[in-house]
This record gives C-alpha cells, structure tokens and sequence, in this order.
C-alpha cells in the first residue's frame, strides 16, 4: 500500500520523482510512458503559472521604496535600482 498523500500533493519534486518511477516500468515508445510524460509536463506548467501567478499578485501589491537590504541583494547579484536609495 502507498505512502499518505496529505503532505506528500504539494511537494511537486515528489510527484515528478513518483512518475518517473512508474514511467520507468515501461517502455519509452508505450502509451503509459508518453502519458505519464505528459502528465510530468503539465504539473510543471501548472506549477509556473502559479509560481506567475503569485509574483504578479506581489507586483501589484508592492507598495513603497526598497529597503537598504533588498537593494544591497539586488546589486550583490548584478542588478542595479536606479533612483532608488532604499529604506529600512
């Protein structure tokens, strides 16, 4: 018998891992493989356009200057914020 599923349906790494294993038990020219492909490709898209979805959601209700510390992050990695001198 399988594992609980209650923490286990929002660990999408997981389920990709599962499908993988089952995908591994047939052959890659089957249906079962191709479908259980496809299923892969569709948890990943719904999954980034969640992950769209909520950035959108942040952007909109962004509101005020950077901090100092967002600032700093964003320059540590190569992105300058023209005008924006940041706050605490």
């Amino acid at each position: 018998m399988g594992r609980s599923a209650e923490p286990f349906e929002a660990d999408v790494e997981k389920v990709l891992e599962v499908l993988q294993q089952i995908a591994a038990q047939y052959g890659q020219e089957t249906t079962e493989y191709a479908s259980l492909k496809v299923a892969a490709k569709a948890i990943l898209f719904a999954n980034a356009e969640s992950t769209r979805q909520r950035f959108e959601e942040f952007l909109h209700a962004f509101q005020g200057e950077l901090t100092s510390a967002q600032i700093e992050h964003l320059r540590s990695v190569g992105i300058e914020v023209p005008g924006n001198t940041g706050s605490e």
